[in-house]
C-alpha cells in the first residue's frame, strides 16, 4: 500500500495498479473512515461514535481479508508477482 500511495501522489495510476490492485478501493475507504472518525470526535468529544458500527468493522475486516488474499496471491504469481520494494 505504500508504494501504491506514493505512486498515487505522482499521479501514476498504472504504477498504483501494479503495487496494489485494491488501493483504489482501500485508500478511499480508510480515508472516509478518518474522516467520520474526526467528524464524530469535533461533535460529541469522544472517538469510535460514528464508526463503531457493526457495519463498518464488517467493511473493514473484509478489506483486510481481500488485501491478505491479494498478498497471498501475489507470492504465487498473480497480479505480476512479488513487486520490488
Amino acid at each position: 500500500m505504500t508504494a501504491a500511495l506514493r505512486a498515487l501522489v505522482h499521479f501514476d495510476v498504472s504504477g498504483a495498479f501494479h503495487a496494489n490492485p485494491l488501493s483504489f478501493v482501500v485508500l478511499p475507504f480508510v480515508a472516509v473512515l478518518v474522516a467520520m472518525e474526526l467528524g464524530g470526535f469535533v461533535v460529541t468529544n469522544k472517538f469510535g461514535t460514528w464508526t463503531n458500527k457493526s457495519a463498518v468493522r464488517i467493511a473493514g475486516i473484509t478489506m483486510c481479508a481481500a488485501l491478505f488474499l491479494v498478498w497471498i496471491a501475489r507470492f504465487f504469481g498473480a497480479f505480476g508477482g512479488p513487486i520490488r520494494v
